[in-house]
């Protein structure tokens, strides 16, 4: 019976890793709404962003002053029929631990088209923007950006969109 239950427990882990449900960029933080499950990963402070778009490197770069924050996030709908989401700048908000708040910004509008090859070692796509109808157990996950000063220490990302949810870090 020991050895049925220990097999049985492995063959539900490879299972799980096989649907694509494991993502290592994705911590353990995880958050409930009362229709929707956040899922937030590891926050990574970056100085830019470069990614290919119909095969045209394209880059993120801050303002002067600021970084880059970079946050893999996971979306689940397990309990509603269908959840309708409109990721956009007012879809979430970071907040540090002085309760200052920061929005995403747009990837695709902040980034500029640049004749370099996209950085393939630090990959922070797909981006987590647009529109999306998350059906009932299924899920949509990406990379949120933000820009953000320098040396904060962050608190939690409330969510907006189809739910509210605060994850805390």
């Amino acid at each position: 019976m020991k050895h049925f239950i220990k097999g049985s427990m492995a063959l539900l882990m490879i299972c799980a890793l096989m649907s694509g449900c494991y993502n290592p960029d994705l911590g353990s933080t995880w958050a409930r709404g009362t229709q929707l499950r956040l899922g937030v990963g590891t926050l990574q402070t970056i100085d830019q962003v470069s990614f290919t778009l119909k095969g045209k490197t394209r880059i993120i770069r801050p303002e002067p002053g600021k970084k880059l924050v970079a946050l893999p996030v996971q979306i689940v709908n397990d309990r509603t029929g269908k959840a309708l989401l409109f990721v956009d700048e007012k879809a979430a908000l970071l907040r540090d631990v002085r309760s200052r708040s920061y929005s995403p910004i747009d990837p695709f509008s902040r980034s500029a088209e640049v004749s370099e090859p996209a950085n393939t070692e630090e990959v922070f796509t797909p981006f987590l923007w647009g529109n999306f109808s998350l059906e009932r157990h299924f899920e949509v996950g990406g990379w949120l950006i933000f820009e953000v000063p320098p040396d904060r220490e962050w608190l939690e990302l409330e969510w907006r969109q189809g739910d509210l949810i605060i994850a805390r870090f």
